[in-house]
């Protein structure tokens, strides 16, 4: 915060640094006029320099029409804000008594007791600020409190082969990835008044670097937030975000709370932020936030269909514990602190990333697996049951009289679904037109039959769906549900064409339970 004046240049201070003056009156100077004279200077001069300090440290804000005193916690590396009534009782021991003179009558007026705050508050010289702004591009002028801090590491080109061995290691050696977290983290650097509206994952055991790279790029800046809980960033109080650019939720886990997973995707997405600081009014800031999350845990977060807000890597464990002189680790601290990161920072602040667009990112079977973990109950039975991990009873799904299909009759597999979801735990169950519409979404059931919901019906059974065979309804699901190839979706899918599946893994009717 900017609370600086031209105090120093108006007056001498006699004191130096010495601490603030607390409760000094010229009452207790009993040595005549001239002390009297002198003591009241130095009064005054003593409470004009705490006015200093207090104007070098606290400002005034207005916060949605109510007014704050504001500072930094260098300490605590967090914003503070005080209400008018408890900054003056936290500051009542700094007060001064000013000599008031004679009246007419000759009779020595009462010293007056000046609180430090109060002249604070009355001072012109005080810094005030309109509101409270988050602008990278520094264009809010100097009535806002911009929150944005810069970049703190001088470029300087340098040798960063420990840094991109690091980068290669998280995204396991696959090329397109490394090209786009490397032109992500570029983007960061050089574009950080441009939302990405993308936030990087990173999965895999600890020890393997998710930490490393967020110590690296966190210290870039003053505006970095290390959050060790879920709830922390997407909790209801989130004053401590209030100045966030570059945050990274360390071992986070998902748990399905549908309101978090909203305020974590407009977190990502939003163009401005909500912060709720408890007791104190709402306020909005533009949104500029990198969200980097690091977790071990298979769900980690709410990745649904279409959604284009998170970039997931599987990380190599190849230099997990290589912590001992001569090993990886100690030699990428070694060179973090002899001027790599200033190389690191010269890299991405010169690499071209004139074609970027942060939102067209590749896939990953990392980000498959994510998907098919937060997808709505019926569709991730569906999957399941194609994966093979979820059997259903035997008259559920049978084979047509030619062979060339497989019929699955509704109310079965609404049964079985039903029973799935009871043994994984789930506590609300989907309806019969939920099973019936994720079927429909799933299998395109159109393409085969226009009339599919009148014809597919037995005289015996009542309404059945026709399905084709199982290499082609992975690939629908595929399609249909994930906008990814098969193989991504299913590890062991293999196209018709070159299929070595046995006679009884090519039919979804192979995956029934046994009597």
């Amino acid at each position: 915060m900017n609370t600086t004046d031209n105090l120093n240049e108006e007056f001498f201070d006699p004191f130096g640094d010495t601490p603030p003056t607390v409760g000094v009156s010229n009452r207790d100077v009993k040595d005549g006029k001239t002390a009297d004279k002198f003591s009241g200077i130095a009064s005054e001069l003593a409470l004009l320099r705490d006015l200093q300090e207090f104007r070098k440290k606290y400002a005034i804000i207005n916060r949605t029409g109510k007014t704050y005193v504001c500072w930094e916690d260098k300490f605590l590396q967090q914003l503070e804000f005080q209400n008018i009534a408890d900054f003056h009782n936290f500051h009542a021991h700094h007060f001064h008594f000013i000599p008031q003179g004679k009246a007419k009558s000759g009779k020595v007026r009462e010293d007056k007791k000046v609180l430090v705050t109060q002249a604070f508050l009355e001072d012109k010289l005080t810094t005030r600020y309109e509101g409270i702004v988050f602008d990278p591009s520094e264009t809010c002028g100097k009535h806002y409190w911009n929150l944005w801090r810069g970049f703190k590491v001088h470029a300087k080109q340098g040798e960063i082969s420990l840094f991109l061995d690091l980068i290669s290691a998280l995204c396991n050696d696959d090329q397109a990835c490394i090209t786009y977290l490397l032109n992500y983290l570029a983007h960061m650097v050089q574009k950080p008044a441009e939302l990405p509206e993308v936030a990087i994952v990173m999965r895999g055991t600890q020890g393997i670097g998710k930490g490393s790279l967020m110590k690296t790029i966190g210290e870039f800046t003053d505006n970095y937030k290390h959050l060790s809980s879920t709830n922390s960033l997407t909790g209801t109080f989130n004053g401590h975000l209030l100045n966030a650019f570059v945050i990274f939720a360390d071992e986070a886990v998902w748990g399905g709370d549908k309101s978090a997973e909203g305020r974590l995707k407009a977190m990502i997405t939003e163009g401005t932020n909500t912060i709720n600081d408890k007791g104190r009014p709402e306020i909005q800031v533009r949104n500029y936030s990198r969200i980097f999350v690091a977790s071990n845990e298979e769900w980690c977060v709410p990745v649904g269909e279409e959604d284009r807000r998170f970039f997931v890597i599987d990380g190599s464990p190849r230099y997990k514990g290589k912590t001992k002189p001569g090993e990886f680790f100690h030699q990428y601290n070694e060179w973090i602190k002899n001027g790599g990161r200033e190389a690191i920072f010269y890299a991405l602040k010169h690499r071209d990333i004139s074609g970027f667009s942060p939102r067209d990112f590749p896939n990953t079977k990392a980000r498959m697996a994510l998907m098919i973990r937060s997808l709505p109950m019926p569709e991730r039975f569906i999957y399941e049951v194609l994966n093979g991990t979820a059997l259903v009873e035997e008259k559920t799904i049978v084979k047509t009289p030619d062979g060339s299909h497989s019929r699955c009759y509704r109310n079965a597999i609404y049964t079985d679904c039903l029973e799935w979801c009871d043994s994984q735990g789930f506590r609300f169950m989907p309806s019969a037109d939920e099973m019936g519409k994720a079927m429909s979404k799933v299998f395109a059931f159109e393409q085969d039959n226009p009339n599919w919901r009148s014809n597919w019906k037995s005289k015996t059974q009542g309404y059945f769906y026709q399905l084709p065979s199982r290499a082609e309804s992975m690939k629908r699901f595929a399609q249909n549900i994930c906008r990814a190839e098969p193989a991504m979706v299913f590890f062991d899918y293999e196209d018709e064409c070159t299929s070595e599946f046995s006679d009884d893994k090519s039919n979804v009717v192979s995956f029934q339970k046994q009597a």
